[in-house]
């Protein structure tokens, strides 16, 4: 019988956007329920709203970022709808870095910020790969950067990045 190794990294993130989401949403089907009989659009819309933001929270509650052998897994759950596979050997280089407001929460894109996968909080690790950039909210970045310098140097990932300078594998 074939054992596997266990991951050597596996960090699950815990955020609090959705208790904000679980209380507006009761409130839009409150809203709901005291406008149905005078105001059926607008009550219909108020419901539909409450319910999305009741569900919304069961796949975006955590972030997930684990070893998965020779790719990093990021994957947001409970219910694992969005999630991500990055190959080590597609990274060039990591640091340490921070988020702000206005990159956003959950999953997005900024022109010249690349993608932000963040579920909560401004530490994050910026990973520089073969075709843009990522970054990785995380409340471990000291933890994830030094996990992920060590697993590009592993991957022989010697490509030095003429955009950002960073040494491969170098934790900033």
């Amino acid at each position: 019988m074939t054992r596997t190794a266990a991951p050597r990294y596996d960090h699950r993130q815990l955020g609090r956007l959705q208790f904000m989401l679980w209380f507006t949403g009761v409130l839009f089907l409150v809203g709901a329920f005291l406008l149905r009989a005078t105001e059926p659009a607008p009550a219909a819309v108020l419901a539909v709203s409450g319910a999305i933001q009741l569900l919304l929270p069961i796949a975006f509650s955590t972030l997930r970022v684990r070893d998965d052998g020779d790719a990093l897994l990021l994957r947001y759950g409970p219910l694992p709808l969005v999630s991500r596979r990055l190959p080590y050997a597609e990274m060039v280089a990591v640091k340490r870095g921070r988020s702000n407001l206005l990159d956003g929460f959950i999953l997005a894109y900024g022109p010249g910020r690349g993608w932000i996968w963040n579920l909560w909080g401004f530490g994050c690790v910026r990973v520089q790969t073969v075709t843009g950039v990522l970054r990785i909210g995380t409340d471990d970045p000291e933890g994830l950067a030094a996990f992920l310098g060590t697993r590009i140097i592993d991957e022989g990932a010697q490509r030095p990045s003429a955009s950002t300078g960073l040494v491969p594998g170098a934790i900033a």
